[in-house]
């Protein structure tokens, strides 16, 4: 993957997005690990513990991986406990220890698109996959294959989802 050091164009990023979908239609090698991470740790639960989570069984996905908890609301909101290097280079900014919704001027359309697609994941406990089209300042062209998973300290609320993006470098027509 190539370094990305230029911010997001965000107001390209929802143009092209699919909505967040529980058909895990996932085509991209991190995403997939990811997802076989999850099942694997889910172990015939509803959702996998945040307690599961050994970053040594996922090191090499770690450069791809978010993890947020949620927050309480009202209004909920969601804290980013951890933000891997290919997602700070891609995004140009940390988000770790700061709530999603401190980025709602900064990053737009794409603030309401993911508090939609983790309120789904909230309501119901299941993982969901989007693609997304982004342009970089840079004029690269990337889509980004992106899968939620939820997990759950109780076996039954989500308290902590897990993204795993996957960035697709595609040339500009």
């Amino acid at each position: 993957m190539q370094s990305l050091d230029t911010p997001v164009n965000w107001s390209d990023v929802t143009k092209a997005a699919s909505r967040p979908s529980i058909d895990l239609d996932l085509t991209q090698p991190q995403t997939k690990a990811a997802y076989q991470f999850w099942l694997d740790k889910r172990a015939g639960r509803l959702m996998p513990s945040p307690k599961d989570i050994n970053p040594a069984e996922i090191r090499s996905l770690l450069h791809f991986i978010s993890i947020l908890e949620v927050v309480p609301g009202p209004p909920v909101d969601y804290l980013y406990r951890i933000d891997g290097e290919a997602v700070r280079s891609a995004i140009g900014f940390t988000r770790t220890g700061r709530r999603h919704s401190e980025f709602a001027d900064r990053i737009g359309p794409a603030h309401s698109y993911n508090m939609d697609c983790f309120a789904a994941i909230r309501a119901d406990a299941k993982p969901r996959c989007a693609r997304l089209a982004l342009s970089h300042l840079s004029r690269s062209f990337y889509v980004l294959e992106i899968v939620y998973l939820p997990f759950s300290e109780d076996g039954t609320t989500v308290h902590r989802i897990m993204q795993c993006v996957s960035f697709i470098r595609k040339p500009k027509d």
